[in-house]
């Protein structure tokens, strides 16, 4: 078998993502507190300006030393110029451009055994074979992606902003890559298997939508009555199984192996291919969408090990997430300013296959003490299922455009931001265009927070901007609300009212809460500190509106809301998103193995500003 080539990789190209990616390391490591530049004295840069370029020094061991010009930004963040990093090192400097040997360079500050340093510059190598395979085939201009479709473009941006690297793949090898990647554009039929009732879970965000039903609605006549035939071939009861599709990689790397006993006695058949149809994976990982049939639903698979933290995983049968989305859906209906004013689309989880190991799932996770087993569990868990959601397509207006947060990030081969793009469509001015933006965004997140203590994540494409014909933001989707909801408690961790009858988190225990500060995290940190920081600075270096104007005009955004809803002024004070300080989202410090006993400190918050 000749081993695979990869002519993509060329010299320029592997140079160019190379050099990208060490300015993002850099400054969102610096951001995090997980590297600690500071002024260079010797080029007389003593005091920081943030309306200047000024020279940093970061001191590693060794005597390594990296040099790099940089500005400071809302929320103490890093604007490392391009082309201005030195190492310095056995008395002698060169450009650096190689985020591997910066990261190898770094290890004792960033505390990496020496298998953590190898995974990450794995990471960080795989990343840049990403990006030299996507200017192999060609990379669009921002004119070429504002054009695109919601599901083409999301292959052609990175999800999570404030990743460095973001696009690894944590578990796909090279080839898996090619095939699997979302960045790879490969349209896949997903197969499907059965799996006996004993070890299986159905859920339903309603009674009206059973087993059959869906499949009568996903799977062809001609689809259904073969893997029918193929369950009685194998001499057993169709009735007795639950159907669902697999993603191929996890059947390989993580069913298999774990669950071969149940397919060597009949309690999990394959089944063959789901019909016609073509999927498309989504940019978070395991979520497919319908190629063919753009009405039929999207579909999460598992996509993870139990070594991959960042891979995709199910929720746990005891609290399956169509039933939050049908308690959610039901508090949306009855609010008449998320569904009547803000007209924010909760795209809800329908339906659910969860499969449970029948050892395994009586074994307690770490730290639980055994007392709900169910609850926390082994850290297979959750990487066998199915899961069916709302797709965007069908809760849009004629003429109205639907692109993830983080795409209005994305710049093309020439540095021109799509975000720039629609601003220029719109015939707007840019601050008029933010200020729209402002009014699709904020609201109805800041609602969920106050009026209900709940929390969507607010760093990646769960956030969906949806434009008018003329490009000009109108409203927000959210993707996986019911999923990754965050359920705030009062200071003596009781649920607020307003989430009475959400779904337990154990088969007999309360709703799992957060504390007020880690839910403001999530939206204040994740979104504030995390998308909206990066498209500051976008506004700042190609929209002609400074960071001070894009906050103010954030902040008289949120300060519209309180205005409009006083009587959660105590719910205001709870969660201090407007306060002189927030909280930081960091997600490369969360992903990296060492063990942090003192979390990074909050960061002055732009939006504590004046409005004007």
């Amino acid at each position: 078998m000749p081993l695979p080539d990869f002519p993509e990789l060329t010299g320029p190209a592997w140079q160019r993502a190379s050099a990208a990616l060490l300015l993002s390391v850099l400054s969102e490591y610096a951001y995090e507190g997980l590297l600690l530049p500071l002024p260079d004295e010797e080029a007389g840069d003593e005091r920081p300006d943030p309306d200047r370029v000024v020279r940093y020094r970061l001191e590693l061991a060794g005597h390594v030393v990296y040099s790099f010009r940089a500005r400071r930004g809302a929320f103490g963040s890093w604007r490392v110029q391009p082309g201005s990093v030195l190492r310095v090192a056995d008395g002698s400097a060169a450009p650096a451009t190689d985020p591997a040997r910066l990261i190898v360079d770094a290890r004792a500050t960033l505390g990496l055994t020496a298998e953590a340093t190898a995974g990450l510059v794995a990471d960080v190598t795989a990343a840049l074979l990403g990006a030299a395979r996507d200017e192999a085939r060609g990379l669009p201009t921002a004119a070429e992606l504002a054009d695109l479709p919601y599901l083409d473009l999301e292959g052609r941006v990175d999800g999570h902003p404030g990743l460095a690297p973001g696009r690894s793949r944590p578990g796909f090898s090279a080839s898996d890559a090619t095939r699997w990647a979302p960045e790879a554009r490969n349209p896949i039929r997903l197969p499907w298997a059965a799996v006996h009732r004993d070890i299986a879970v159905w859920g339903s965000a309603s009674p009206e939508l059973t087993e059959q039903r869906l499949l009568a609605e996903e799977l062809d006549p001609s689809t259904r009555r073969r893997f029918t035939a193929r369950l009685r071939d194998r001499g057993v009861d169709p009735a007795d199984y639950l159907w669902l599709p697999v993603h191929p990689w996890q059947w390989d790397e993580t069913v298999l192996p774990l669950f071969a006993a149940d397919l060597a006695h009949g309690r999990i058949v394959p089944l063959g291919d789901g019909g016609p149809d073509r999927y498309l994976p989504r940019q978070a990982g395991g979520g497919f969408t319908n190629l063919d049939r753009p009405g039929r639903r999207d579909v999460a698979l598992p996509l993870a090990g139990p070594d991959a933290p960042l891979g995709t995983r199910l929720p746990a049968p005891a609290r399956p997430s169509p039933e939050t989305t049908g308690w959610l859906v039901d508090r949306y209906h009855a609010d008449p300013f998320l569904h009547g004013e803000t007209r924010v689309v909760l795209l809800a989880d329908l339906a659910s296959v969860t499969v449970r190991h029948p050892h395994l799932d009586a074994v307690p996770g770490d730290g639980d003490g055994g007392h709900d087993a169910t609850a926390a569990g082994h850290p297979y868990r959750g990487l066998f299922g199915a899961l069916w959601s709302e797709p965007l397509a069908a809760r849009l207006e004629p003429g109205e455009r639907a692109r993830p947060l983080p795409a209005l990030l994305h710049r093309d081969h020439t540095g021109r931001p799509l975000v720039a793009e629609l601003v220029e469509r719109s015939g707007l001015a840019p601050r008029e265009w933010l200020r729209w933006f402002g009014a699709a965004l904020l609201p109805p997140l800041l609602h969920l927070l106050y009026r209900y203590g709940l929390a969507v994540p607010g760093y990646g494409e769960a956030l969906v901007v949806v434009s008018d014909a003329g490009e000009v933001p109108v409203r927000l989707a959210v993707r996986d609300a019911a999923r990754g909801l965050m359920v705030c408690g009062d200071p003596a961790g009781r649920p607020f009212p307003e989430t009475e009858g959400l779904p337990p988190a154990g088969p007999k225990g309360p709703v799992a809460t957060h504390p007020p500060d880690e839910v403001a995290r999530t939206l204040g940190g994740g979104l504030f500190g995390g998308p909206l920081r990066h498209l500051s600075q976008l506004a700042d270096d190609e929209l002609g509106v400074s960071e001070t104007a894009f906050w103010a005009l954030m902040r008289a955004e949120a300060a519209r809301y309180q205005q409009r809803f006083p009587e959660l002024k105590e719910r205001y004070a709870l969660f201090d998103l407007l306060g002189p300080r927030i909280a930081r989202y960091t997600p490369n410090r969360d992903r990296l193995p060492r063990q942090r006993a003192a979390p990074v400190p909050p960061t002055a918050s732009p939006l504590s500003g004046p409005v004007g």
